[in-house]
């Protein structure tokens, strides 16, 4: 280990006397299942979405540790290999003392980064941590849908935006999907302002504004003017509405908020921040808008934002939420719900009950049934390798009944069952271990059996890029899972992240449902 002499920032950050930053033991890279299109590497189908492993034993080959040993430290990607020709033009610091890491990191290579551009320094100080390695590798085919890199070579690591290795990854592999390039089609992406008196307009208007939601969709805003501006004004950002009457009137260009005005506010009788049967059935009609023209083809999915319960209920409409409202406008009976953050994907065998309720819903049957339909909806999604886990009910999965008898008489059955019938399952695994086993690339999902169990997980991995997708209905649905946040709507201090990654996820998933 070298040694890096300077004013200690944190464990793992030092500052040496000539202004340079040290990263120490940063993961740089982990083994696991990430998701590429076909077009990344020029896959069968560009735009099919592909399941790429990488083997422990390629990622740690001692080839593959010294190709990364040395190389450039880069803001971000560049559009070209970095060599002895332009390495100057790009580089930013250097990679040292690549390794495999131990303990809770034995799945990942670490490295110590030095970083001497003063500009990067501060971005990473100020919060740009994930960590992307640009390198050449063997795509080895495996089955219809799979692909194994081999002979993994290094070229240079980013510090980038956002990583497609998953939270561990970080100081994090870049997930920047071709559907973000200028050269793919963009996706038609509905997005239905939710509530006017919570924080739903100013995330849109924040959103829009975003380069990387302009390089990955073509959105579709669907809410009040009125309310719009006064977004746009509370928020700051250089936004020019575009009022159309249909997705092809659309200037998707940077800079431009393209609406679909419903007039449906009085703005005398409007304030921030409370509940209102007007800004309940407001929000409603801004969700049936943006169904309709998902079900009519018009738009490829729909990102929602947050409504609220009671202003629905006091604006006359009988639904208790988004699900219920996109099962009834599409005629799904039982949507599935699934969470998914840096490439967890969760389920709920049962979401909005008490837990004593929810204990009598644990059956061999219904568990059965919610596998079934969890494979179709993945494979919707073009998510057809991997196995599913089913998460354990009590302490240490009950211990044979010494903790209670769901796993054995429900739980077990239902599996032992479902792996007779090919299905690819795993469990009961205790939910202490099950969700960090499938974020480290185990499980291609799990089937959480009670809300609190999938939310926990999924939000202490990452809250702010937790993004709940609506399945089993003949559109796809995307949105943020928080809530309208009246205490600070109005303010503009809301972070748009989740509502970001919300479309972004919505244009990855689309071109599934649009083939």
């Amino acid at each position: 280990m070298k040694a890096f002499f300077g004013s200690r920032i944190s464990d793992h950050m030092i500052r040496t006397p000539e202004g340079y930053l040290v990263c120490r033991d940063v993961p740089i890279a982990r083994t696991g299942i990430q998701q590429y299109a076909g077009s990344e590497f020029g896959g069968e189908e560009p735009e099919k979405v592909y399941n790429v492993k990488r083997p422990e034993e390629e990622v740690f080959n001692r080839t593959a540790l010294v190709s990364f040993e040395g190389k450039p430290v880069v803001d971000e990607h560049p559009d070209e290999d970095i060599s002895a020709d332009n390495v100057l033009k790009y580089i930013k610091g250097t990679c040292r003392n690549v390794r495999r890491g131990d303990g809770p990191l034995s799945d990942c290579i670490i490295a110590d980064l030095i970083i001497y551009d003063s500009d990067l320094i501060h971005k990473i100080e100020e919060g740009k941590r994930d960590i992307s390695c640009g390198y050449d590798c063997l795509w080895d085919p495996e089955g219809d849908d799979g692909y194994i890199q081999r002979e993994i070579r290094g070229n240079h690591v980013a510090v980038v935006d956002r990583g497609r290795a998953g939270h561990k990854v970080a100081i994090r592999d870049a997930n920047t999907t071709p559907i973000r390039r200028k050269n793919m089609k963009r996706s038609f992406i509905a997005v239905p302002i939710g509530d006017p008196a919570g924080v739903g307009p100013e995330i849109v208007a924040k959103s829009v504004a975003s380069k990387d939601v302009t390089a990955a969709a073509k959105c579709v805003i669907v809410g009040n003017k009125e309310v719009m501006d006064n977004a746009i004004k509370i928020t700051g950002e250089n936004l020019t509405v575009n009022v159309i009457d249909d997705v092809e009137q659309g200037d998707y260009r940077e800079g431009i908020l393209n609406l679909i005005h419903i007039d449906n506010m009085d703005m005398s009788q409007f304030a921030f921040g409370k509940v209102s049967g007007m800004c309940g059935k407001a929000a409603y009609d801004y969700i049936e808008k943006s169904i309709e023209l998902a079900n009519n083809g018009k738009v490829d999915a729909v990102a929602t934002t947050p409504i609220n319960k009671e202003s629905l209920r006091a604006g006359g409409i009988n639904f208790i939420g988004h699900t219920e409202i996109f099962g009834a406008l599409t005629n799904t009976e039982d949507p599935l719900t699934m969470f998914e953050t840096n490439g967890l994907r969760v389920f709920f065998l049962t979401r909005h009950v008490s837990l004593r309720e929810m204990l009598d819903m644990i059956k061999k049957d219904r568990i059965i049934d919610y596998v079934k339909r969890c494979t179709a909806a993945l494979e919707k999604l073009g998510v057809t390798d991997g196995v599913m886990a089913i998460a354990g009910l009590n302490p240490h999965s009950g211990e044979h009944g010494l903790f209670g008898w769901e796993e054995v008489e429900e739980i077990v059955p239902a599996i032992e069952e479902l792996k007779k019938q090919g299905y690819k399952v795993e469990g009961p695994i205790g939910a202490d271990s099950v969700f960090h086993q499938a974020a480290q690339g185990k499980y291609s999902s799990v089937l959480s059996l009670y809300h609190d169990q999938g939310h926990i997980a999924t939000k202490t991995l990452d809250f702010e890029k937790t993004i709940a997708i609506t399945n089993g209905m003949p559109i796809l649905r995307t949105s943020v899972d928080h809530g309208t946040v009246f205490d600070i709507a109005g303010k503009g201090v809301v972070s748009a992240v989740s509502m970001i990654e919300a479309i972004l996820l919505a244009a990855k998933y689309a071109p599934n449902f649009t083939k």
